[in-house]
């Protein structure tokens, strides 16, 4: 476009020139100023075109520049989408399997309830068959102690004493100054065997009167656990059952 321009520059300058140098009239001076006045204007705009594609050329010199890498931006937002595709994926199958958790555990709670609410309604049947089985028991041991009493010749009344809150024994009896007291138990142990022979001692102190003569203490139980020597050692009269572990002191 420069070259082009520079070749028509040089051929207008040389015709006007002519044109001057020949002008033999104003007309033809006036014509040829005319002539040189439309070049000028020609030459300026074309300079403006040439100014003006220069500036398109560097736009698309940035432009072709800026394309690999739009379309690097263009894959990376790709394969960010895609792996956003994959997460939600992902989080929707996390989201079915705490549904899921959720239900079982509901239907879990819902048992368990159910199971409490059982549990619940058996405790007070539960309470009265220990409380008949404790009654039981203390009647069984009454019987059996008495048994052994007869055996011996000895009839003494057996029931049960309360003294205060914290002393009850479970067999009591007293006649012609022997003086029968005891527990009855399930199950008991060298321990219960130092347990009853302090309490008896400690009631024998603040109720003499009840305790007046020869005292024979007494433990019954349906399992002993441990040496019966040790009730032997504080002069208890131990009855597993029906046997006697340990005979009952001589009067």
């Amino acid at each position: 476009m420069s070259v082009d321009l520079k070749i028509l520059k040089e051929i207008v300058e040389k015709a006007v020139k002519r044109a001057l140098e020949e002008a033999r009239s104003e007309d033809l001076r006036i014509i040829a100023e005319a002539i040189k006045a439309l070049t000028d204007y020609v030459r300026e705009g074309f300079k403006q075109v040439d100014k003006r594609l220069s500036t398109l050329e560097g736009y698309l010199v940035a432009i072709k520049t800026d394309i690999p890498k739009i379309r690097d931006d263009i894959g990376l937002l790709r394969s960010d989408v895609s792996t956003l595709k994959a997460d939600v994926s992902t989080l929707k199958s996390d989201v079915s399997t705490l549904k899921s958790d959720v239900s079982v555990l509901k239907s879990d709670v819902s048992t368990l309830k159910s199971d409490v609410s059982a549990l619940k309604a058996s405790v007070p049947r539960i309470e009265r068959i220990l409380e008949n089985l404790t009654i039981s028991i203390e009647e069984e041991a009454r019987i059996v102690v008495d048994g052994f009493l007869r055996e011996k010749g000895l009839e003494i009344s057996l029931g049960s004493i309360v003294l205060d809150k914290r002393y009850e024994f479970d067999i009591y009896g007293s006649h012609n100054g022997i003086v029968i007291v005891g527990e009855a138990k399930t199950r008991a142990s060298e321990k219960l065997i130092d347990r009853l022979v302090k309490r008896v001692e400690r009631a024998r102190k603040k109720w003499p009167d009840k305790f007046a003569g020869k005292v024979i203490i007494v433990l019954y139980c349906l399992k002993y656990i441990g040496d019966p020597k040790k009730a032997e050692e504080k002069g208890v009269w131990l009855i597993e059952s029906t046997r006697e572990l340990v005979k009952r002191p001589t009067l």
